[in-house]
């Protein structure tokens, strides 16, 4: 019989980093390459309280054009993995990703003021879809 737990408040980390390179005579094409480490915990509730704790590794590469100075849409592919670490009942459970990769497009459009904005669909492997707005300080 299935056995139901409830997620609890938690802590989130993550550390980033990632490079652009411009290519081509018109430095309109570019390719970027990312890596992120992250870490989350927190506690399960249900027939005991046990700890959760997932982490995960990814990279990633994007290469696309700019047009315009401002749009500039691109396609993706990201690798990633790690752990999830539970105790269930006293025993140790351990869980991954079903995918460990995703391939998509992606769009972004630079704005006035140091607005930009992203639209990121992953459609192949782990699938998901996000939408972003950020303001270079």
């Amino acid at each position: 019989m299935p056995v139901s737990f409830d997620m609890g408040t938690g802590l989130v980390g993550s550390v980033s980093g990632s490079r652009r390179w411009s290519l081509g005579a018109d430095k309109k094409w570019f390719v970027t390459g990312s890596v992120t480490a992250s870490a989350g915990t927190t506690h399960t509730s249900g027939a005991s309280s046990e700890r959760f704790t997932a982490t995960d590794l990814r990279g990633g590469v994007i290469a696309g054009r700019t047009f315009a100075d401002r749009l500039s849409p691109y396609l993706l592919v990201r690798g990633f993995g790690g752990p999830v670490m539970w105790k269930v009942g006293g025993s140790d459970v351990t869980g991954t990703d079903t995918h460990h990769y995703q391939i998509g497009v992606g769009v972004s459009l630079a704005l006035p003021i140091g607005l930009s904005g992203v639209i990121d669909l992953s459609l192949l492997g782990e699938q998901a879809a996000s939408i972003g707005l950020s303001w270079r300080l």
